[in-house]
């Protein structure tokens, strides 16, 4: 690969990470809302959201992790 791609290719990755990052905390973020509301709202659809939402945040790690690898094979 051209070095000019390679940079290219990093950027992306790097990019596509921080958007992920950002998303996986906003996720982390409703999650943790959602537990408040466990005691408010019905439990068992607040419950069924809440691993909805964990089951979003693990796809999305296991994305980043695949993505750092992808980053780290390419340095």
């Amino acid at each position: 690969m051209k070095e000019n791609d390679i940079k290219n290719l990093k950027s992306e990755i790097i990019k596509k990470h921080e958007i992920l990052f950002a998303k996986r905390l906003e996720l982390k973020n409703e999650t943790s809302l959602l537990m408040l509301e466990i005691n408010l709202l019905d439990a068992q659809h607040t419950l069924d959201k809440v691993c909805q939402l964990n089951q979003q945040i693990d796809d999305i790690t296991s994305e980043m992790d695949y993505l750092k690898q992808a980053l780290e094979a390419i340095n």
